[in-house]
């Protein structure tokens, strides 16, 4: 099923007849053109809402809006653009229902709502294909950007292989408590497509814990790192931002109920450089610091155990 999907979308793909190296700006305009309506992006803010979808698609009589969550990383954001425009691109009608005060569109009527499709999780064929589709359209975008040739450079290779690794523990426990979140593809596939949707599903799950994020925890592990002397370091954000997931891990696991004033993303998240390696080499020192670290391990014991009799 895998496979077939896989080369479904590569077909479809193929017919906008995009150059070696392309944009999302160019990816837009050639499905524009090839849909006949124009595709308008826009951000979405979903904070103070449970299990919001991190991207919105419609369809009007005049266009179609892609609504992107802008709270995560640029990378992420881009996937999450990507997806709504495969939506467009696979012809999908959507079936999500519409929840008022989620898409900033006033002048729209609530019948839209028959059309939207929302990225939340892959339980149907047409989030499945439009993820599927998402994942080849960046992998192509980051080809183009680093390599002549469709295939990479055997250093670049092994980088991805090993970033593949580091990155396991923390995608393994964040898949454990947020399953939805992983598109099954099977490991038959290059490992800068696996290494994509190994670093897509980690920022899918961060920001589905944002409702557990505990403002505590990150001003504990705030002080703790400023005593190593690591503050306002790449090491130190890392650090911080590792125990803030072991904690809200822990909170989700256990069922805890949503805090509506949660911790803010690690300073420069929306800013970091919107390409595979960038986002890799800062979730490898998250995954890092998530297994290895001693103020996430205090932070994950303190997490574990019981309140006191009477709190």
């Amino acid at each position: 099923m895998d496979s077939r999907l896989r080369t479904a979308c590569e077909e479809r793909l193929a017919l906008l007849n995009l150059p070696h190296r392309f944009g999302t700006g160019q990816l837009c305009d050639a499905v524009a053109a090839w849909c006949g309506k124009p595709l308008i992006p826009r951000p979405l803010d979903t904070t103070g809402f449970v299990d919001a979808p991190s991207g919105v698609s419609f369809e009007t009589d005049e266009a179609f809006f892609l609504f992107y969550e802008r709270g995560t990383s640029r990378l992420h954001r881009l996937h999450i653009l990507a997806h709504g425009i495969s939506h467009v691109l696979c012809g999908h009608i959507g079936s999500l229902p519409w929840e008022d005060g989620l898409v900033p569109a006033p002048r729209l009527e609530p019948e839209f709502g028959a059309c939207i499709s929302g990225r939340t999780r892959y339980a149907t064929a047409d989030e499945r294909e439009a993820e599927m589709m998402a994942t080849l359209i960046r992998q192509h975008i980051y080809r183009g950007r680093q390599f002549p040739t469709w295939r990479p450079a055997a250093a670049e290779d092994c980088w991805e292989r090993h970033s593949v690794t580091l990155l396991d523990p923390l995608w393994q426990d964040l898949t454990r408590v947020l399953p939805h979140i992983v598109l099954e593809v099977g490991a038959d596939h290059e490992l800068d497509f696996l290494l994509h949707r190994k670093v897509i599903e980690i920022n899918d799950g961060i920001l589905a814990l944002r409702p557990h994020r505990s403002r505590s925890v990150k001003q504990a592990a705030a002080e703790a790192v400023a005593a190593r002397q690591l503050a306002s370091t790449a090491e130190g954000d890392a650090i911080i931002e590792a125990a803030v997931l072991a904690a809200a891990l822990n909170s989700a696991r256990s069922s805890s109920e949503p805090d509506f004033d949660p911790a803010p993303p690690t300073p420069g998240t929306r800013e970091r450089a919107g390409d595979l390696r960038a986002e890799t080499t800062w979730l490898r020192q998250v995954s890092q610091a998530y297994t290895t670290d001693p103020i996430v391990h205090s932070v994950r014991l303190l997490a574990a155990s019981p309140a006191p009799a009477g709190k």
